[in-house]
């Protein structure tokens, strides 16, 4: 359903191409949710079959015509129902790369705690990422604004990093 109200809410603000849809996901560092590019292609197809949105052929120059998605009056009905369902629950989320956690008593010491820094030195690049877009926003914070996404992530980041940080203060004290 995210991915839904992602996509409508992106032809909510202009019509794009399904590249320019893609360009969009790929450009975002801070962007939680990923999509391919047949996936895309698949969605905005099928929204055109569900009459969420039209499809017009733009032709720029020499260029060949692309196809330009719209959202119609039944995409918006979809949108705010799709919003409100997902406003108003709460899914769990899943953090794959926590099970390997569980494990690491299997690993010596002193490479799991290498590994466990390699691991904090990823997350926080993607923490700078994040601060970085927030940067760039420059945007007050409230209600529906498009920070709070950004926000959320800089604090999972955090949170996840003091965890790593406690993690391997515990194995340095055991050594």
């Amino acid at each position: 359903m995210e991915r839904k109200l992602l996509l409508l809410g992106l032809l909510r603000m202009h019509s794009m191409h399904g590249y320019l849809v893609l360009e969009h996901f790929e450009s975002r560092a801070a962007m939680p949710i990923t999509f391919k590019k047949p996936t895309v292609y698949n969605m905005l197809s099928k929204m055109k079959a569900d009459g969420w949105v039209v499809v017009r052929e733009e032709q720029e120059g020499k260029r060949p015509p692309r196809s330009v998605y719209e959202i119609t009056e039944a995409g918006e009905a979809a949108f705010q129902s799709l919003l409100r369902d997902e406003v108003g629950s709460y899914t769990e989320a899943e953090f794959p790369s926590v099970v390997s956690l569980a494990f690491l008593d299997l690993l010596p010491r002193h490479e799991a705690k290498v590994l466990l820094e390699q691991r904090h030195a990823q997350i926080e690049d993607r923490l700078r990422e994040v601060n970085a877009s927030i940067g760039e926003l420059d945007m007050p914070i409230h209600a529906g604004s498009a920070l709070l996404p950004l926000r959320y992530l800089q604090r999972h980041y955090m949170a996840e990093m003091e965890l790593l940080e406690d993690i391997i203060k515990g194995l340095s004290e055991i050594e």
